[in-house]
């Protein structure tokens, strides 16, 4: 879709972390293009890691993650995009140029609850706010609405058991949950389902958990 616009050019694309980043260096896109599904807290970091070697980065993060959950943390991790990849091919064309341009890209339904959650600051309106949790809390809690055990949660995080439930505790804490039995089903209600492979290029990856997928204007090269 992108190759028929003529102001923008794929300079390179991998679904392997390591690469992605010598890809950067190499290539200094003026975009790069993220794909955050699964392992959400893992998509942060990459995030992280980008802009602590590259702090002039433009990223822009796509994802089935419902953005109510996810937009304003990945804005506060330094991207400066986030569009579901429900949208059209004409609401990406628009995220990346407007983050080309140097803005930030957020859909309207976006903006409006970020506004309304600023007008409402202070206001508790009875419902848990995940806004509060920290990026690792988020992560154990799209681990448990996935179905994951407490062991399997502590591999995939490389924490002990013991680690697993002092961050369950304090997200019961800060949510108001009065068991772990309500934590589990809220996590449900806020997990997309798991989809078993990743797409990239015509390629399946089973194992594949965050893309970078690049792309480029005429004047500036994007990943």
């Amino acid at each position: 879709m992108l190759h028929k616009e003529s102001d923008l050019k794929i300079c390179g694309q991998t679904g392997d972390y390591e690469v992605g980043l010598e890809l950067i260096a190499s290539l200094n896109p003026g975009v790069i293009i993220m794909d955050v599904t699964q392992e959400v807290g893992q998509g942060l970091g990459f995030i992280k890691t980008i802009l602590g070697r590259h702090p002039a980065a433009r990223l822009l993060v796509l994802s089935l993650n419902d953005e109510c959950l996810y937009a304003e943390r990945v804005i506060r991790a330094g991207a400066r995009g986030y569009l579901m990849k429900q949208e059209s091919e004409e609401a990406l064309v628009s995220a990346i140029r407007q983050v080309l341009a140097g803005g930030v890209f957020l859909s309207n339904r976006m903006r409006e609850i970020l506004c309304n959650k600023a007008l409402c600051a202070g206001v508790d309106d009875g419902y848990p706010d995940l806004g509060t949790l920290t990026d690792r809390e988020m992560q154990v809690f799209t681990l448990l609405g996935e179905g994951k055990e407490n062991s399997e949660i502590a591999g995939c995080m490389n924490l002990s058991v013991k680690t697993v439930d002092a961050y369950r505790a304090h997200i019961k804490q800060k949510l108001k949950l009065r068991s772990g039995l309500e934590l589990i089903r809220l996590a449900i209600l806020h997990t997309p389902p798991f989809s078993p492979s990743a797409r990239i290029s015509g390629v399946t990856r089973p194992d594949f958990r965050s893309a970078l997928q690049p792309v480029v204007t005429n004047q500036s090269e994007v990943l």
